[in-house]
């Protein structure tokens, strides 16, 4: 009789590398025109997300804000 013993090791992946690009964070003005709508304003605002951002990758929210 043959014992077959089968065991599984957590293997960790790599670390990434820390986050070296450019942080484009902040509130951005914007203006434009819409087909429909015409003009408007509005502002963009960006937020780096650290725990997705590696090397010189930048993950963000974008939040846009659009009065009326």
């Amino acid at each position: 009789m043959a014992v077959v013993a089968i065991t599984s090791a957590a293997i960790a992946a790599p670390a990434k590398p820390a986050f070296t690009g450019t942080d484009f964070s902040g509130v951005y003005d914007c203006k434009g025109n819409d087909a429909h709508d015409g003009d408007f304003q509005g502002a963009v605002t960006l937020k780096l997300v650290p725990a997705q951002s590696f090397a010189d990758h930048g993950a963000y929210t974008l939040t846009s804000e659009v009065p009326g």
